[in-house]
């Protein structure tokens, strides 16, 4: 395949996703910054607040922390009041909301750190309280499996219960106030997903997936997300939920 096929595809690509899911467009020019399609680890939107708030994240590696100039430079255009941590803490890809943003699950162990969550865990309840709101219950978890680097890789929210990567934990205690559904097959970006309304936006899976996730009553839409999985993310890695 010719480099100019392969930039083909990925606007292509880009396109169906966008479509799937349609969203707030901002176009950037910059260098240096060729993970900036994963916008999901960009940072945090703290749902249920009067005022939008945004904890920026702090990338464990050097290249994706170019990105933060023009994170900011989005934020501030939104509105949003931002906050950063000094540990290494890569956003809304670290984390689920449970029972309509009320629980909060934390992922740590391969990028985010577990003095990172530690910090949450202080930092969130303070800001909520700032506006008298009740403050999300916080859980942690530890991701142990390199394959799972990430908790939107390993875990999706189905509100009240939760489909797990089971090789991603070696320990899932903190998930008891939820119903756990393992995942039963080999595929490291089919939890990597969003849910446009009662639909659940996926990238190609395979027929017996498919299948399973209708009987779970599901209906499905699949993007191809050929291109961007070979960088390592999927749907959900390409979307950043913002709450203005």
């Amino acid at each position: 395949m010719t480099g100019k096929q392969i930039t083909n595809n990925v606007f292509r690509q880009y396109e169906g996703l966008k479509n799937a899911v349609p969203a707030y467009e901002y176009s950037i020019q910059g260098r240096n910054v060729p993970d900036f399609v994963f916008i999901s680890n960009a940072g945090l939107s703290l749902p249920r607040l009067p005022k939008p708030v945004f904890i920026l994240s702090t990338m464990k590696y050097k290249q994706r922390r170019n990105e933060l100039p023009y994170i900011k430079n989005l934020m501030t255009q939104l509105g949003h009041t931002m906050i950063q941590l000094d540990t290494t803490f890569e956003g809304q890809a670290e984390c689920a909301w449970f029972h309509n943003y009320t629980i909060l699950v934390l992922g740590y162990g391969q990028r985010t750190t577990y003095a990172s969550v530690k910090r949450l865990a202080t930092l969130i309840p303070i800001i909520y309280n700032h506006y008298n709101i009740t403050p999300p219950t916080i859980r942690f978890i530890q991701l142990v499996n390199p394959l799972f680097y990430h908790l939107d890789l390993a875990l999706l929210s189905l509100n009240t219960s939760c489909i797990i990567q089971p090789d991603a934990f070696r320990d899932i205690s903190s998930l008891s106030f939820t119903t756990i559904i393992p995942f039963p097959y080999k595929d490291n970006f089919a939890l990597n997903s969003v849910f446009r309304a009662d639909t659940l936006v996926t990238h190609k899976v395979s027929s017996h997936i498919r299948k399973w996730y209708e009987k779970l009553g599901f209906h499905i839409l699949e993007v191809d997300m050929s291109e961007y999985e070979k960088s390592g993310g999927s749907v959900r890695c390409c979307v950043l939920d913002l709450f203005m």
